[in-house]
């Protein structure tokens, strides 16, 4: 930690936010970067079950590694520059400028996807599998991470079995592009167009690199919606439960006296 320095964001404002790129819906997030803001990799992502999922300091330790070690290629010039994508700021958002900025509240994450969904709704360019899904859950492919360890595969069941992941591999590449930290996995993979039949993934065991070709499942990129502020329908937060029998008789009086009248 002491070859890091920590900058804790407390508002977006100001961010750029095409930079900065995530799931504005997980509960904590890390940039690993450089003074240039080139992107080593990042840590965090989160699933349905639990917000904490894949976060543990034995995986953060993991990370951290990883990092250093993409910095030390990048100081020798042994790993490209990564392009910037053009700026884009919270401001941009209109309905985020309206109804939070010009009356000075905080910007908060889940609020930047929200109203650019609202914005884009109104517009009718909104892409509900990509906004409303935009982290497809691994699980739904059979597999699951040691967690603690980064990207070693815990279990592997379902497509992934099916490609030929057993448990130990460790996953280095999607679609080619390398792969650090269950945050860079859950990242590269939420990008894909929801259309997309088949993944790449490269796994390393018993230290050599191996291809798997994994088959997408009909609707893979449907997740549990229900832990997402959204304002924009359908209502992901809606919930029910049953009326007591006692208010279920009554309202069956008002509904037969209804009828009698």
């Amino acid at each position: 930690m002491r070859q890091f320095t920590l900058a804790r964001i407390t508002t977006m404002t100001g961010i750029d936010i095409a930079l900065f790129d995530y799931d504005r819906h997980n509960s904590i997030y890390f940039f690993i970067l450089n003074a240039d803001e080139q992107i080593y990799l990042r840590y965090g992502g989160r699933d349905a079950e639990d917000a904490g999922t894949y976060h543990s300091l034995d995986s953060l330790e993991l990370a951290l590694k990883a990092g250093l070690r993409q910095h030390t290629l990048y100081n020798a010039g042994k790993l490209p520059k990564q392009p910037r994508p053009a700026p884009v700021y919270p401001q941009e958002i209109v309905s985020l400028k309206r109804e939070v900025i010009d009356r000075n509240r905080c910007v908060e994450c889940h609020l930047i996807g929200d109203y650019k969904a609202q914005d884009e709704e109104a517009a009718g360019k909104l892409d509900k599998r990509r906004t409303m899904y935009p982290s497809p859950d691994l699980k739904a492919l059979g597999i699951h991470l040691d967690a603690p360890k980064g990207l070693v595969v815990g279990k592997a069941e379902g497509v992934a079995q099916n490609a030929g992941m057993q448990a130990g591999d460790l996953i280095t590449a999607f679609n080619r592009t390398p792969v650090f930290t269950f945050g860079d996995l859950q990242y590269r993979y939420g990008k894909l167009q929801r259309d997309a039949r088949q993944i790449n993934l490269t796994i390393e065991r018993q230290g050599k690199a191996k291809p798997l070709a994994l088959k997408l499942p009909a609707e893979w990129w449907y997740s549990d919606t229900s832990y997402r502020y959204w304002t924009i329908e359908p209502m992901v937060y809606f919930t029910t439960k049953p009326l007591p029998a006692e208010q279920r008789r009554k309202q069956s009086q008002r509904r037969s006296k209804s009828a009698a009248d």
